[in-house]
């Protein structure tokens, strides 16, 4: 799902209708307490284990920092983020690669509540990160660091002040680069220029943030089915990493995670009972 200019009136509302789909999916994740200004923020991806609790899948440089400090956690379009979300840290076995860079964040059953109708079922998931020009539209979402912005700070008297902040996610349609992957098996996906509908393009904001984050394949329907952008889209990778010079953004393709990550939803289950 390259940005066009060439869009009639009915692709105009599909794209719209899953740019919303994929922004609903996303979480951030940021440090600290409310009301503090996070030194960053990280993309996250929230799926239902089978007994209905919340568990983010994201990049595991993330958690990394998680380990050190408390957690917040905020979706799109909420006013303010969600404080202290933990219940515990997933990371994929040794034997899948010392460099697989993702992770599983279990949450609270208080941070699992307010979440629960963006909570994606296992099915989203896609058993393959193949990708067929001719047919699939490529969507990355997430966070980027640089369009998180205090909205308002209201001073209180002998309390901290409330600062509300704004946090703006990006849903871009792009597609796979030549070579499709790198020398360690990852995606390696176009970060460039959006075109915008009224014609004339502009620069893709820094993706620093958006680890952690989705990159979604939505494959074109048979002419005469319906559809939705949950019928269609499935995940195929976990943003991780950025080269500035070639506009690359690399993920981790589900190939790699996929299996792991099943069980890891079942095995949360038997760790914290609901």
């Amino acid at each position: 799902m390259r940005e066009s200019s060439a869009r009639t009136p009915v692709d105009d509302a599909a794209v719209e209708a899953i740019y919303s789909f994929v922004s609903n999916s996303l979480v951030f994740l940021m440090p600290g307490e409310n009301p503090q200004v996070p030194e960053w923020v990280a993309t996250g991806i929230v799926f239902s284990t089978p007994k209905g609790r919340g568990v983010v899948l994201t990049a595991g440089h993330n958690i990394d920092r998680a380990d050190r400090e408390q957690l917040r956690m905020g979706y799109y379009k909420c006013s303010n983020a969600i404080g202290n979300v933990v219940q515990g840290l997933v990371k994929p076995p040794p034997e899948l690669g010392a460099e697989l860079d993702v992770a599983a964040v279990a949450l609270s059953m208080a941070a699992t509540e307010p979440i629960r109708a963006l909570m994606l079922a296992d099915s989203a998931i896609a058993e393959t990160s193949e990708v067929a020009p001719a047919f699939d539209s490529i969507v990355v979402g997430g966070f980027p660091s640089e369009l998180l912005r205090t909205l308002r700070v209201t001073q209180r008297k002998d309390q901290k002040p409330l600062v509300d902040l704004g946090f703006a996610s990006v849903t871009y349609g792009t597609g796979l680069q030549d070579p499709e992957h790198d020398e360690r098996g990852r995606l390696r996906i176009a970060w460039d220029e959006r075109v915008l509908p009224g014609g004339g393009v502009i620069k893709m904001p820094n993706p620093e943030g958006i680890s952690g984050g989705a990159v979604w394949r939505f494959r074109r329907p048979a002419r005469d089915a319906l559809w939705s952008p949950s019928s269609i889209g499935r995940i195929i990778g976990v943003p991780v990493s950025y080269a500035e010079r070639t506009h690359t953004e690399f993920a981790e393709p589900v190939d790699k995670w996929r299996m792991w990550f099943l069980r890891t939803l079942v095995d949360i289950d038997a760790a914290f009972p609901v």
